[in-house]
């Protein structure tokens, strides 16, 4: 992964807490914990985004479609494990 050098100016108490996470979690340095930091938004965004693409499908006609056959899964169907199956 190519990094880029980006020069930021935080408040000392925000640095003061980077400093502090970067200790307790045992990361080399604050660029690491930005790092963690930018991963954790990034999923959350990511959360939001599939909860509207899935709010966006239910209201869709395939949403209304799958209520219809929803307990029509496996998960209808009480299963074995497979060592009795194979008894069986």
């Amino acid at each position: 992964m190519k990094e880029t050098e980006v020069t930021v100016r935080l408040p000392a108490a925000d640095i003061a807490w980077l400093d502090r996470y970067r200790r307790k979690y045992g990361l080399r340095g604050r660029g690491e914990v930005l790092r963690v930091a930018f991963n954790l938004l990034q999923d959350r965004m990511l959360e939001e985004e599939y909860r509207a693409a899935g709010e966006e499908w239910q209201a869709s006609e395939d949403g209304a479609l799958w209520d219809q056959t929803r307990g029509d899964g496996l998960g209808a169907v009480r299963r074995q494990p497979l060592d009795r199956q194979r008894e069986g």
